[in-house]
């Protein structure tokens, strides 16, 4: 299990990654405003979508290729929350317009178009919220595991709102926030 699944208000499961303390940084970025249009990139099985619905009554499109996003939606029924099961095009992104929030959650190194994607979720969110990998990380299935991946994020402007574990690491990934809700 990659992250808790999100049930009733509840954590389920004992996950390779806890949830939690990284949404606890974001919900402090929210800073308590409900009601947001949030795109959940890279949503897994949806756990900050589901969360942010149910906390912030945000307004939710997650993506995923991941096959258990579908059913982890369906089983949660939060009709605040739908969900986009194949992976990002870069004009399937632009397609999607702007938004309030853009959560970009240890993705950008799984796409060989990073430097685009992230030029354009900045330009089309009022606050970034963006988790990279760090560049000792060993991650055999990332297509663009880079170094300049966080240097590019610090350049838009990024402040690190925390630093959690990576996947099956003890190496601390950085969260940035870029923009605000004003």
């Amino acid at each position: 299990m990659y992250q808790p699944r999100r049930r009733d208000g509840r954590d389920i499961g004992t996950p390779a990654r806890p949830a939690a303390p990284r949404y606890e940084a974001i919900a402090r970025e929210l800073d308590g405003k409900s009601g947001l249009r949030v795109l959940d990139i890279g949503a897994h099985e949806g756990y900050f979508s589901l969360r942010l619905a149910e906390e912030f009554g945000a307004r939710v499109t997650a993506v995923d290729d991941w096959r258990g996003l579908r059913p982890a939606l369906e089983e949660a029924g939060e009709r605040r929350v739908t969900g986009i099961y194949e992976r990002l095009t870069p004009e399937m992104l632009a397609d999607l317009g702007e938004w309030d929030v853009i959560l970009c959650l240890s993705v950008l190194h799984h796409v060989p178009w990073w430097e685009q994607m992230l030029a354009q979720v900045r330009a089309q969110s009022r606050l970034l919220i963006c988790e990279v990998a760090v560049a000792h990380e060993v991650l055999p299935r990332a297509v663009a595991h880079c170094p300049e991946i966080p240097d590019a994020v610090k350049a838009l402007g990024g402040r690190i709102i925390a630093r959690t574990p990576g996947y099956r690491s003890r190496k601390l990934r950085p969260m940035y926030a870029i923009g605000d809700l004003g």
